[in-house]
């Protein structure tokens, strides 16, 4: 082969080569434009289907006032997941926005409060008798009171008929032979650490999740908290975080 017809070759071939290697990088190119699209696609219908899951549903909210300890229910509306949990969760996170707004009677820092809620039924024995009627082992009693009084404010009512638990918040003791769950509320650190400290705005805030939960999760008897998902023994150095607590709507004006 003489040197002009390998040199003839030669380009022949790189050129097929620049062809092969431009039609590959182009479909690539394709390839990856498609995928592009494709996942936008994706992402934007799935965000569609989250929000089509937030169904704006009227709820009740137990509103706190510090300047007469009172506690009064509002009905608001609100888009709210699917799921008990998650509903419990974005109904007191609602809460909790109403008291960050401006002029608030109950005021906190802004932020999400709520980490996540986290229900489990609550356990049940059979009663030894005639009738085996099912019943639940009561929680731990609480001393009781006739009222608390904090200096300068008034008794927070927490029980129909004039029962006050010695620390401002309800009886323990469940109703007996009733079917409910616990509610565990995991509190955010950065809204427990910018609480407002004081035996009154902590038990104000506590009252008044409880009362919120009793109002639109009727199934929900007991509620515990949590502070960043572990125990911590007080909210702001006052109000106890260390026991288990009768869901209930103590106080609550109509």
């Amino acid at each position: 082969m003489t040197m002009q017809r390998r040199r003839k070759y030669g380009l022949s071939v790189l050129t097929r080569l620049l062809l092969i290697g431009g039609s590959v990088a182009a479909g690539f190119a394709l390839y990856l434009h498609q995928h592009a699209v494709g996942s936008a696609a994706f992402s934007a219908s799935d965000s569609r289907a989250s929000s089509s899951h937030n169904i704006e549903q009227p709820i009740t909210l137990v509103l706190a006032d510090d300047g007469n300890g009172s506690l009064t229910p509002v009905a608001v509306s609100r888009p709210l997941p699917a799921g008990e949990a998650q509903q419990a969760a974005a109904i007191l996170n609602a809460l909790f926005a109403e008291y960050a707004r401006p002029q608030s009677h109950h005021p906190v820092a802004p932020g999400q409060a709520v980490a996540r809620v986290t229900l489990s039924p609550l356990p049940r024995f059979v009663t030894p008798g005639p009738s085996s009627e099912l019943s639940r082992p009561p929680a731990p009693e609480a001393p009781l009171t006739q009222k608390v009084q904090t200096p300068g404010s008034s008794p927070v009512p927490l029980e129909p008929g004039g029962a006050y638990a010695a620390d401002g918040m309800p009886d323990q003791t469940p109703p007996q032979g009733s079917q409910g769950e616990l509610a565990v509320v995991d509190l955010s650190p950065s809204f427990a650490a910018n609480h407002n400290s004081g035996i009154e705005p902590e038990t104000l805030s506590l009252l008044s999740v409880l009362a919120t939960l009793h109002a639109n999760l009727p199934a929900i008897e007991q509620v515990r908290f949590l502070v960043g998902g572990r125990p911590q023994e007080t909210l702001a150095g006052h109000a106890d975080l260390m026991r288990v607590y009768l869901a209930s709507a103590p106080g609550v004006r109509p």
